[in-house]
């Protein structure tokens, strides 16, 4: 009896995928609309765009879009799409469709 459970705990330990170091703790949430959430700080860290860190796994966003009205270091939640091309050279750039003060 004891091959079998040792066979079974290799097996199921084998078919477990294994985690990317530079994956995120945290991912964002994702609707069938393709448009993600995520809830953080907005930074000074932006070259080009607002830039956001992300609660919980600190992943850095930047912002493309309607974005006024706020200031580094306000907690916010944005709904938006990840932008495929962007101009803001770091993170990864979300296209704003709406952000709200959390």
């Amino acid at each position: 009896m004891r091959p079998l459970l040792l066979l079974l705990f290799v097996a199921t330990a084998c078919s477990q995928t294994p985690t990317s170091a530079n994956e995120p703790a945290v991912q964002p949430a994702t609707d069938t609309q393709g448009e993600v959430t995520i809830i953080g700080k907005l930074t000074a860290e932006g070259v080009e765009c607002r830039a956001l860190r992300a609660d919980g796994s600190n992943e850095l966003y930047t912002l493309t879009g309607k974005t006024g009205g706020f200031a580094n270091g306000d907690h916010v939640k944005v709904v938006g799409k990840i932008a495929e091309i962007s101009y803001c050279m770091q993170g990864t750039t979300i296209a704003v469709k709406s952000i709200t003060r959390v």
